[in-house]
């Protein structure tokens, strides 16, 4: 009718799936998502970056740490300048009822 025809290739051609389509593995090459760094721009101009990102992941592990001091909690402490990750520690609050239960129940566990 009217010179219109539909051929059907295959039946199993087009299947219908209300998941999304899995992405392509992930680069590592990415940086921020999307882009690649192949560039600096300094004020000489550009300076292409030529060391991959396996590279310097060698180099993590290749450092030696055999030289590192491990600290104690009093040393790390004043480290820090007596600062601590406790938000609350910056308005004053230093949970010291906390502590009081904590230690009473570790006498007790311990007695």
């Amino acid at each position: 009718q009217d010179g219109i025809s539909v051929k059907a290739l295959s039946e199993q051609g087009g299947s219908i799936s209300n998941k999304k389509p899995r992405k392509a593995g992930s680069s590592g090459s990415l940086l921020y998502g999307r882009f690649v760094k192949s560039a600096t721009l300094t004020a000489c101009g550009e300076e292409s970056v030529t060391a991959s990102s396996e590279s310097s992941q060698e180099e993590e592990e290749k450092l030696d740490l055999s030289s590192v001091r491990r600290l104690t909690d009093e040393e790390l402490v004043q480290a820090c300048g007596g600062r601590t990750a406790h938000k609350g520690a910056r308005h004053g609050l230093t949970m010291s009822a906390k502590l009081a239960r904590l230690e009473e129940q570790e006498r007790a566990f311990l007695a």
